[in-house]
């Protein structure tokens, strides 16, 4: 099941998406592969642990902190090119 919840930033509103196991997806509304082919309407709006620990991390970051990555459960689905060049 996935889960989506809004989270407003500074920059703007982002939606987080969890498969419940990791972070999968996270989107600036009006972006322009927003929702990256995900059905996003079937996803039920609520929180999880990845999410929550996603919006932690985003309010240390926009705070002005300097948050590990290793804090988030990171799991999305990109090209083979992504995967061999981009660290997650």
């Amino acid at each position: 099941m996935l889960i989506k919840s809004d989270y407003e930033s500074p920059l703007g509103n982002l939606l987080l998406l969890s498969d419940g196991t990791a972070l999968i997806g996270v989107w600036f509304s009006e972006q322009k592969y927003y929702g990256a082919g995900y059905h996003l309407e079937e996803a039920v709006t609520g929180q999880d642990l990845m999410i929550d620990e996603a919006k932690r991390w985003l309010d240390e970051y926009f705070m002005g902190h300097i948050p590990t990555m290793g804090q988030l459960v990171l799991a999305p689905k990109v090209t083979d090119f992504r995967k061999k060049y981009v660290r997650y």
